[in-house]
């Protein structure tokens, strides 16, 4: 690929993903997760920052503006999401109507074959398998593509992880996101008490059904990004080897 300082300005994520997303795009959403302790402390237990309040209020869209460049435009496809979690069949197509104007989409239920809250990224990734599989075969749809949710323990810290896996008939390709640390109110009640990720955070801030709205991303980062686009990161990278497909030829 030509062209002087290419990794400054797109780097690989953005000329893999034809512009779908940034590197830039991927340093400030590292950025916003790393600042999630720090945006909603005393989810953490940790005192409360008395300089001003978190605003929960949906930003996240005033920081995903990456502009795809002229991505070609094919047929639109039948597409079948592993889920009936509305924040998963929008992300699926807010992201593939960039390349399949005028597709289908169609949601199902589907199990993933694993535990309620994936405990390592090679759990979440078979999940996301399972779903995107079996929504194929079930709708018969020329993709099948499953959203996986889980944790993962990095050192002493548990963090989550999501993984998309998109299947036709012929291969699957993968994409994941980005982690952010878990509290540990919200660790001990899925490992001790064997509940489920969204449980945990509608005790821990009374709300209903969050993971269906702005998600543990949403809460703890003050709004500054959701779990919808966490959802729409992991489809773009999972789009990359088809999109860039000549680069993935050995």
């Amino acid at each position: 690929v030509g062209g002087n300082n290419l990794k400054q300005k797109m780097g690989a994520i953005g000329i893999l993903t034809g512009g779908l997303s940034s590197r830039q795009k991927a340093y400030e959403y590292l950025l916003i997760y790393a600042l999630a302790p720090l945006l909603s402390p005393e989810l953490y237990g940790f005192p409360p920052d008395l300089s001003g309040e978190s605003d929960l209020s949906d930003k996240s869209d005033q920081s995903d503006n990456s502009n795809p460049s002229d991505l070609p435009k094919t047929p639109g496809k039948k597409i079948a999401v592993g889920s009936k979690n509305p924040l998963k069949l929008r992300a699926v197509e807010s992201v593939l109507e960039n390349i399949f104007p005028g597709s289908e989409y169609t949601a199902v239920k589907a199990e993933s074959g694993v535990s309620h809250t994936p405990l390592s990224n090679e759990e979440t990734i078979s999940g996301a398998g399972k779903r995107a599989e079996d929504a194929r075969k079930i709708t018969g749809a020329d993709w099948g593509i499953g959203l996986e949710g889980g944790m993962v323990k990095i050192a002493d810290s548990w963090f989550t992880c999501v993984w998309c896996i998109i299947r036709d008939g012929e291969k699957e390709t993968l994409g994941g996101g980005v982690h952010f640390q878990l509290p540990d109110r919200v660790v001990r009640g899925i490992l001790d008490d064997k509940k489920e990720m969204g449980t945990c955070m509608d005790e821990l801030t009374g709300m209903t059904m969050s993971k269906q709205k702005m998600g543990a991303e949403g809460i703890l980062t003050g709004g500054l990004i959701d779990r919808n686009t966490t959802f729409k990161i992991a489809v773009t990278y999972a789009l990359a080897p088809r999109i860039s497909e000549a680069y993935y030829i050995n």
